[in-house]
């Protein structure tokens, strides 16, 4: 997935990882991940790593994984 921020017609710099209902819809379809486009040039973020930005950058927590028993 691609993610753009236009701006009069041109490519701006995005921030970090935070929109929470693109976290939460790219985890629902099974996405491999996500194109940012930064100041330093683009980036990928695979679902994972992106969900766990995303959510620091709210301040919430990231629930451990727990072992299946």
């Amino acid at each position: 997935m691609l993610h753009v921020h236009i701006s009069r017609g041109h490519l701006m710099a995005s921030g970090p990882p935070s929109c929470l209902q693109c976290s939460k819809l790219m985890l629902a379809a099974e996405l491999s991940g996500m194109w940012l486009f930064h100041t330093a040039g683009w980036r990928r973020y695979d679902v994972e790593e992106f969900h766990r930005l995303t959510l620091a950058h709210h301040g919430f927590g990231v629930v451990p994984e727990v072992a299946n028993a």
